[in-house]
């Protein structure tokens, strides 16, 4: 009991059963300890963690681990106490200096990745490699789980006397992802995803191999592509990505993205429901992609990550079979054309090739670590721990916009089509076409943006009197300006510079202002009372114009 000191035992209200330790070497073996550890609710043993010395991700992690509520013992401290069972989500020769019973599993959907730089063989994939697995001749863990039995044919291979310690444990994670299933509108709207908004989530592991690394362009381009009142854009990042480069530098480097309307995972927080929320996953060979192929989402790969992968691995052989996304042409019309889920037949495909032991991952998970402390085993299964909710999305509210408007009428009456981008992101790219309408709201902080602008708005609902006042003070302040509106509770309004004023029946003032800039430049009457379809892509909004003198009377300012 090196760990406890001098009164340790004075302090302990109750007697826990068996000593745990937990050994972190990164960011996500930490994430996979941290959702395992809720296996042991019904018999929580006394938890220590302790990090593995000598990987280049390990910068605050047991700042984070103690974050959690959880005592850190440094590896001097560890390998100088015993413990009853010992659990890493990695195997590492280091892991021989520890005492106790030592169970090692993957920290993502099995053994498939080569990390030559750390194991030193760029033939076997990591987690199955000898020196990872043997010490003086011995082999070091106790029990050696895998996802699927073709992993232990794997091992055969590379480390056959480890091969009978291994045992088939499927993924407890993706049992859990595949269990809140019944949570996803309650995730999509904890997203700030609108109903009839598509979520296109890109992932990308770490490394030059993986989404981000291959592409960098990925991400303005989608935002320059995807219409906002149709998609949102949710990015998770393997916490490599934040270790390798700092918290800090990958928050600045997305900020800009970020004003254009993208959401992300904050690193050391949930990351799940984004898969589940998701409609479509872009990705790499990262295990992200194939949790959500697995749960049976639409995918596209965007990198080709087989060159770091164990040729033989399912994700690889996934790889060669999957569909990419082509950067080269337009974005839109690829995602929507692989919107539709895959057929039953090849989800049961996909999640038969990467996890065995479906619904009973925990419970083996379990049984395994209470065999290994001499505790008794349960004859129930441990219920589901569904996974926890996103973290609020960062970014502020989009305040520029490009959008594309126009009419069409198929002979039962015109119709207005509208498209909205993320001017910044729009202006990233050089060849965006030359009749886009400029919008900003009034809050919008870049005041080229601003004084650039046909269009200023403001979206936040004002009562008519002060909308009115405001309206005369944008086109006194911003002489380029020929058409401004603002929303009030029921609904908006829009005034040109000639005085010609409409009320529309939509608290949304950008689609609004859209929609009348449209329909007067294309030569219809705006002195008419007029209802006009609107096609934003997936949905259809029907507004009615009001002329100003027909519409309701102004609200009154009470009087002093």
């Amino acid at each position: 009991m090196g760990d406890q000191g001098r009164g340790a035992v004075d302090r302990l209200t109750r007697t826990p059963p068996y000593r745990l330790l937990l050994v972190v070497r990164n960011g996500a073996t930490l994430d996979r300890l941290l959702s395992l550890l809720q296996v042991l609710r019904g018999d929580v043993p006394e938890i220590r963690f302790t990090i593995e010395p000598g990987s280049v991700f390990d910068h605050g992690l047991s700042r984070h681990v103690e974050s959690r509520g959880y005592q850190v013992l440094t590896w001097q401290e560890a390998t100088a106490s015993s413990f009853d069972v010992i659990l890493a989500a990695q195997a590492s020769w280091q892991l021989a200096g520890l005492r106790g019973y030592l169970v090692v599993c993957p920290h993502g959907a099995g053994y498939n990745r080569l990390v030559p730089g750390s194991t030193g063989c760029d033939t076997v994939a990591t987690g199955l490699v000898r020196s990872q697995l043997m010490h003086d001749g011995e082999v070091i863990p106790d029990l050696i789980y895998v996802s699927h039995a073709e992993q232990i044919g794997r091992l055969r291979e590379s480390v056959p006397e480890a091969a009978e310690r291994a045992v088939v444990l499927g993924d407890p994670v993706f049992d859990r992802i595949a269990d809140s299933e019944v949570l996803r509108s309650r995730f999509r709207r904890k997203l700030g995803v609108a109903e009839g908004q598509k979520l296109v989530v890109v992932s990308s592991t770490w490394g030059r191999h993986g989404t981000l690394g291959t592409r960098e362009d990925l991400i303005p381009k989608l935002l320059a592509q995807l219409p906002v009142h149709e998609y949102r854009l949710l990015v998770i990042l393997h916490p490599n990505v934040w270790a390798g480069h700092s918290a800090g530098e990958v928050k600045l480097y997305l900020q800009d993205y970020c004003d254009s309307g993208l959401l992300y995972i904050p690193p050391n927080t949930p990351w799940e429901a984004g898969v589940i929320a998701g409609d479509i996953l872009l990705g790499d060979h990262g295990s992200v992609t194939y949790y959500g192929a697995a749960l049976g989402r639409p995918y596209l790969l965007v990198a080709d990550g087989r060159a770091e992968l164990d040729p033989v691995s399912p994700p690889a052989l996934l790889s060669g079979e999957s569909d990419y996304l082509d950067l080269e042409q337009d974005l839109l019309p690829q995602i929507e054309r692989n919107l539709d889920p895959p057929e039953p037949a090849e989800v049961t495909a996909v999640a038969g090739a990467m996890f065995q032991e479906r619904d009973r991952s925990w419970e083996i998970l379990r049984n395994g670590i209470l065999r290994a402390a001499g505790r008794p085993v349960p004859e129930r299964a441990p219920r589901t721990i569904p996974v926890d909710d996103p973290e609020a999305p960062p970014g502020r509210r989009l305040t520029a916009w490009m959008v594309l408007a126009e009419v069409t009428d198929p002979g039962s009456g015109p119709m207005v089509a509208v498209r909205c981008f993320p001017r910044i992101a729009v202006e990233r790219v050089v060849d965006f076409p030359e009749d886009y309408l400029m919008v900003a709201a009034e809050a919008e902080p870049d005041r080229l943006f601003r004084e650039n602008s046909e269009i200023i708005v403001h979206v936040d609902p004002v009562d008519p009197p002060i909308g009115e006042e405001w309206t005369k003070s944008i086109f006194a302040r911003y002489p380029g300006v020929g058409l401004v509106g603002y929303a009030f509770p029921e609904g908006s309004e829009l005034r040109w510079r000639d005085g010609a004023t409409v009320r529309v029946d939509h608290p949304d003032v950008v689609l609004a202002a859209a929609v009348v800039h449209c329909w007067r430049a294309n030569g219809y009457p705006v002195d008419v009372t007029a209802s006009v379809e609107v096609d934003l892509g997936g949905t259809w909004e029907k507004l009615t114009m009001t002329p100003l003198d027909h519409a309701t009377p102004r609200l009154r300012q009470p009087e002093s």
